[in-house]
């Protein structure tokens, strides 16, 4: 039997709620866009490295269906 392919995580940086001048003057623009758009995506780019290939990437469906009955009924 071949083996499947994994999928890519759905792990991602989404925006913040609000929009980054929306904190000033007690956060600058540029504090917030240096904060969550350089340290908080190489955080998120990491994860995504580190869990590419393994089973932590497959989807909640994947892994309710492979481990359903220890995979006999998939």
């Amino acid at each position: 039997m071949a083996a499947v392919p994994l999928p890519l995580s759905t792990v991602d940086l989404r925006p913040p709620p609000y929009a980054l001048d929306a904190l000033e003057p007690h956060m600058s623009k540029s504090t917030l866009d240096y904060h969550w758009g350089q340290h908080h995506r190489s955080y998120v780019n990491n994860l995504k490295k580190q869990i590419e290939g393994t089973e932590l990437a497959l989807s909640l469906e994947d892994i309710v269906k492979t481990t359903y009955n220890n995979g006999h009924y998939c």
